[in-house]
């Protein structure tokens, strides 16, 4: 690791020491002052079972404004097709449950959330089978997934550190 930096050991978040004070890196800074080793060292660190932040972070090319925008309508979009999912289990409908199901596999794919798009494919191949056996669980634990995953984008984006 480069001389001046190092990383906090329980989270992996890459702080840049200076003379009076410490200041957390974030994805601007790192690229721009040429550090982009540590950069990566502290996302793989971070990378949890929820999403992938290096993905996510390279989606957008590490622009933090263009990801608070997708962040903002993924927390007004994303209830509603839970809602969706919701609706389709409690009128036994497969089509319905299918389509909504689909629809937020893409929303997860797109936030690099690989664990959330599976528990919501699960739910599109009971809605193409026609089988609703396990879909409220399912729903419940896909819920989670997505609230897990909506907590630490938006702390990511509060404290402008990498995740």
């Amino acid at each position: 690791m480069a001389s001046g930096w190092t990383y906090i050991s329980d989270c992996g978040i890459p702080w840049r020491f200076g003379k009076s004070k410490a200041a957390p890196l974030n994805w601007e800074h790192a690229y721009a002052l040429g550090h982009e080793s540590e950069l990566n060292q502290g996302l793989n660190l971070l990378n949890s079972k929820d999403f992938d932040s290096q993905a996510l972070l390279d989606r957008v090319h590490g622009d933090l404004n263009l990801l608070q925008e997708l962040v903002d309508l993924f927390g007004v979009e994303v209830p509603g097709m839970l809602a969706g999912i919701e609706k389709a289990i409690q009128q036994g409908s497969a089509s319905d449950l299918e389509k909504a199901s689909h629809k937020i596999k893409g929303s997860m794919l797109q936030f690099s959330a690989h664990a959330a798009a599976n528990i919501a494919l699960q739910l599109e191949e009971s809605g193409q089978s026609g089988s609703m056996d396990g879909t409220g669980m399912l729903l419940k634990e896909l819920t989670q997934k997505i609230n897990v995953i909506d907590q630490e984008l938006r702390s990511m984006l509060r404290n402008r550190l990498i995740l």
